[in-house]
C-alpha cells in the first residue's frame, strides 16, 4: 500500500480486517487507527514510519512480523494487546521508545534484535509467558537495570545486552541454563551478576 504522502490512515471500519502488511516507508504517517479485528501483522508493516504513538490494545493481535516499527525513530509510546505471542526480528530497534511494558501480553518469543539500538529505552517489563528472546536483544540501550527474573527465558544469546553501559543491574530467571557469547560485553558498570539460583551450565 503505498501511501506516502497520507499523514493519517484510519482502518477501524474494516471490521473484516484481520492481517495487515505494506505500510512501510510510509515517512509522513503519523496517525493510525486500526479494527480490533485484526489478528496478524505483516513483516516492516510501519518500518520507517513518523508515527509518535501507536496504540494496539484493542486489536487482537497474535503474531508480528520482521522489522515492525524499524526505524520509526519518532515512537515514543507504544500499547500493545493482551493476545500478542509472537514477533519477529528488529521488533523495534531503532526507535525513541523510553518504556516497553509487554507484562500484560502473553508474548511467548521474540526474535534477534528485539529493541536494538533503541536510544531512549530505560524501561522494560517482560511477561511470565516469555520463553524465548533472540541475541542482541537489547544491544546498546541505555537501560540501568533488567529484570528478566519472572520470565521462563531458558537461554540469553550472544550479545544479548552487549553495548548496554548504563546497565548496573540484571535479575536473571531460574529457568535459565545458557548465556551465549559476549551476553554483557562492554557493560562496564555491571560489576556483579547472581547466578545462584539459575540453572546456568554454560557460559560465553
Amino acid at each position: 500500500i503505498p501511501m506516502t504522502d497520507t499523514s493519517a490512515v484510519d482502518l477501524s471500519p474494516a471490521t473484516c480486517l484481520r492481517r495487515l502488511t505494506g505500510l512501510a516507508y510510509s515517512h509522513a504517517l503519523t496517525q493510525l487507527r486500526l479494527p480490533p479485528s485484526l489478528v496478524k501483522l505483516g513483516g516492516s508493516t510501519l518500518s520507517y514510519s513518523a508515527l509518535t504513538t501507536l496504540d494496539l490494545s484493542a486489536t487482537q493481535i497474535t503474531v508480528i512480523g520482521d522489522d515492525f516499527l524499524t526505524g520509526s525513530r519518532k515512537v515514543t509510546a507504544l500499547a500493545l494487546p493482551a493476545t500478542l505471542t509472537t514477533v519477529g526480528d528488529r521488533f523495534a530497534s531503532g526507535t525513541a521508545l523510553g518504556t516497553v511494558d509487554l507484562s500484560g501480553t502473553s508474548l511467548a518469543t521474540a526474535g534477534r534484535s528485539f529493541l536494538r539500538d533503541c536510544f531512549s529505552l530505560t524501561t522494560v517489563k517482560l511477561p511470565p509467558t516469555l520463553r524465548s528472546l533472540g541475541c542482541y536483544a537489547f544491544h546498546s540501550a541505555p537501560l540501568t537495570e533488567a529484570d528478566l527474573s519472572r520470565t521462563r527465558l531458558a537461554s540469553l544469546d550472544d550479545c544479548f545486552m552487549a553495548n548496554c553501559s548504563r546497565l548496573a543491574s540484571v535479575q536473571l530467571p531460574a529457568t535459565l541454563t545458557r548465556i551465549g557469547d559476549s551476553a554483557f560485553a562492554a557493560c562496564t558498570r555491571l560489576t556483579a551478576v547472581d547466578l545462584s539460583h539459575t540453572g546456568v551450565v554454560k557460559a560465553g
